[in-house]
């Protein structure tokens, strides 16, 4: 039991310490940078603040093709958190949408800790991937997590990759 305390004042703390603290312009920049498109300024509406890329197709063969998007989130001062989704419509072109996900990934977590990620965050990457299960790490000073989220329609799902 004393184990289990120290673990979640740990975990606790530790959210704390790795909150995202970015002004919105450096997010934005840094958000064009990452997916090499032009995105939406930064709006601000009753307190809360984001950008985002247009959603980029990749290549699909369904009508409703696979697509991936940048977006950062906040209040009106100060983003929180950054988030690369990649919407999943047609299966059968996945395996390779992911690998255009992960490089977006690599490159924005590149980006922000000035280096690439280790094989073991890689790996940690594939394993979300293939289990569907949120995994999560600190590095730099920021919190990282990947996690896949099954659509209520059924008609596809998607990931997102989260910087906090």
């Amino acid at each position: 039991m004393k184990y289990m305390l120290a673990l979640l004042v740990v975990i606790c703390a530790s959210k704390q310490a790795w909150a995202l603290d970015m002004v919105p312009l450096e997010a934005c920049t840094l958000m064009d940078d990452v997916m090499e498109v032009k995105g939406r300024a930064w709006r601000v509406d009753s307190g809360y603040g984001g950008c985002g890329t247009p959603y980029q197709d990749l290549p699909s063969v369904g009508p409703i093709k696979t697509n991936v998007a940048f977006y950062a989130n906040g209040n009106g001062e100060t983003v929180r958190q950054l988030k690369i989704v990649l919407n999943v419509n047609d299966t059968s072109t996945e395996k390779h949408s992911i690998e255009t996900f992960k490089h977006y990934c690599g490159k924005l977590f590149a980006k922000l800790v000035k280096n690439t990620w280790s094989s073991e965050v890689s790996m940690g990457f594939d394993k979300a991937i293939i289990s569907g299960e949120r995994v999560a790490w600190n590095s730099d000073g920021f919190s990282f997590s990947i996690h896949k989220r099954i659509w209520q329609t059924g008609k596809g799902h998607e990931y997102q990759f989260l910087v906090e």
